[in-house]
């Protein structure tokens, strides 16, 4: 009994592919890709340099879900809702969100000096913390992409976290090093 064998199999495919357009696709494997993610930077944490560190990025990831939320300043929300031209959109996103970079900057260096236990963890928390504010431009420039029906960022920017992770697991060779890895890495997604 092979249920249709190839013929089975191909219509639910075809019927997957139906129900997900390409757009959604794409944000759905970039999704997954960002899953993956985490879980290799823990990985990587906890084979080279245990289980104490991976606390030390616990906190500063704390920071990250806030920032994420709040420093796209609701844009994503409400940009779409806007009728202007996508070149003052974006622009309008820009410099919204660059404008309350300097605060954000001053919060996490006091949040990093208030749960870090020595300065080399304070370092680390602060690094870790302000890849938030990257994950939160990255979210605005994404809902700004998807406005032009571009989805492709989607599923390539997390693609440069990945390449941070083999990068920071063949070449860091201290906890700094590593969250230096991660904030560059989500700094590129959030370029693209």
């Amino acid at each position: 009994m092979t249920f249709g064998g190839t013929k089975w199999c191909s219509r639910l495919f075809n019927s997957f592919i139906h129900v997900y357009e390409r757009g959604a696709a794409l944000l759905l494997a970039g999704r997954a890709i960002q899953l993956l993610n985490s879980f290799g930077w823990s990985i990587l944490l906890i084979k080279r340099f245990g289980l104490s560190m991976v606390g030390t990025f616990a906190v500063g990831v704390v920071a990250v879900t806030v920032l994420s939320t709040v420093s796209p300043l609701g844009l994503p929300s409400f940009l779409p809702r806007v009728k202007q031209p996508h070149a003052r959109l974006c622009f309008a996103g820009i410099t919204l969100q660059l404008a309350v970079l300097p605060a954000i900057v001053g919060v996490l260096l006091v949040y990093a000096k208030l749960f870090a236990q020595n300065a080399g963890e304070e370092r680390i928390i602060f690094l870790v913390a302000l890849s938030g504010f990257a994950i939160g431009c990255s979210n605005t420039g994404l809902m700004l992409s998807i406005m032009a029906r571009r989805f492709y960022p989607a599923a390539v920017a997390p693609l440069f976290e990945t390449l941070a992770i083999l990068a920071a697991g063949l070449s860091a060779a201290s906890p700094k090093a590593v969250a230096g890895y991660l904030l560059l890495s989500r700094f590129a997604g959030a370029l693209l």
